[in-house]
């Protein structure tokens, strides 16, 4: 076996001090900016790309013109962009259950329907056939 001197012999750090030592911000994800679409995060450079498509499939799929983006100016932050972005999605792009008052994005409404019935009324019948 080789003799090992102080010099070659690796040390390592507790985790608390490695991550001190580190550039950037360890152990945070990215600060990622809302769609106000879609309501997906992006990052900040991949965002712009985005709307432009996305404002393209809103108006296809709502039949009108897109919501133009949240005013929010940019000393505001990362912060405040994504809440009134979030708010202009939840606004705009989810409708409400007309049983429960929910709110679901178009497709997923018609998914929850088939599930949800007004008070009082009983619940969905299920089929009686014996099984085989």
């Amino acid at each position: 076996l080789p003799s090992m001197r102080d010099g070659d012999r690796r040390q390592s750090a507790p985790p608390a001090a490695r991550r001190a030592s580190s550039p950037g911000p360890v152990g945070r994800a990215p600060r990622m900016l809302v769609c106000h679409l879609c309501g997906r995060q992006y990052g900040s450079t991949s965002l712009a790309i985005h709307v432009k498509a996305c404002e393209q499939r809103y108006e296809q799929e709502h039949g009108k013109r897109a919501p133009p983006p949240p005013d929010v100016p940019a000393a505001a932050g990362v912060d405040a962009h994504n809440d009134a972005a979030f708010a202009t999605f939840q606004n705009e792009a989810l409708v409400p259950c007309e049983h429960c008052g929910r709110t679901f994005l178009p497709d997923r409404l018609q998914v929850h329907l088939r599930s949800c019935r007004p008070k009082g009324s009983p619940p969905p019948r299920q089929s009686s056939r014996p099984l085989g």
